[in-house]
């Protein structure tokens, strides 16, 4: 959906992380810090989410799930994930996607 306006290097990004590994279909621990890794190599201070917004989606089109925006401001969504067609689930992640910078 959002892959072809990312910049070149949050696609190479979105390509080269997965989050199921290939071998057992198992969730690893590894994938996650990865994912995260990832997640926070792209600039997002708050009111800038907008390109980590974009991988997000992608990675998680990618892993097969249907994906939901929300706007909840000027070029600010929230993003929805699960599996199938239907949003019907038992649990919820949930999180900010921006990063706070914070200066001592």
């Amino acid at each position: 959906m959002f892959a072809a306006s990312l910049q070149p290097e949050q696609a190479s990004l979105a390509q080269e992380t997965h989050l199921i590994d290939d071998v057992d279909g198992k969730l690893t621990s590894d994938a996650l810090l990865n994912l995260h890794r990832k997640l926070v190599e792209i600039e997002s201070i708050t009111g800038n989410e907008k390109n980590v917004e974009k991988w997000l989606v992608s990675y998680l089109e990618k892993q097969n799930l249907t994906v939901e925006l929300q706007e909840v401001g000027v070029d600010r969504f929230n993003v929805f994930a699960y599996p199938g067609k239907e949003r019907k689930t038992d649990i919820l992640v949930t999180s900010h996607i921006d990063t706070v910078i914070s200066i001592i």
